[in-house]
């Protein structure tokens, strides 16, 4: 029996080979390049939001909880709540949990999209004249 390369994706668009044969690298090679060129990241993903329960085990694991964060800026823990599900919007918590998590506030919120602009009529009559 002839065993396959395995191949692992991170999370972060990195591959890695877990497992090769001797005789199959060359191969391996060219599969590797051809896989990331199907999985490569597209804009779509990322320019996605983290997931909120992402961003609080991140905060766990650099051994700080929203509540320590809420109580070291001076506000409540549903405000906290709130900034990191992404239905309130304060820049100073945001910034501080960016800093916390080593990651930029646009890659854990991008800014979304803003509706394009409508004029009405007497605007655009005004415009006209």
């Amino acid at each position: 029996m002839v065993m396959k390369p395995r191949y692992r994706l991170h999370t972060d668009g990195a591959l890695s080979l877990v497992y090769c044969p001797p005789d199959y690298f060359q191969v391996h090679l060219v599969r590797c390049k051809q896989f990331l060129t199907r999985h490569r990241a597209t804009p779509a993903r990322a320019c996605k939001p983290m997931d909120p329960e992402r961003i609080k085990a991140g905060l766990r694991m650099k051994g700080v909880t929203p509540a320590a964060i809420a109580e070291q800026l001076g506000v409540s823990t549903p405000t906290m709540s709130q900034v990191i599900s992404g239905r309130s919007v304060s820049a100073r918590i945001r910034n501080r949990i960016a800093e916390i998590l080593g990651k930029p506030v646009d890659e854990i919120w991008p800014p979304a999209k803003k509706p394009p602009l409508r004029r009405t009529k007497a605007q655009l009559a005004r415009a006209a004249a």
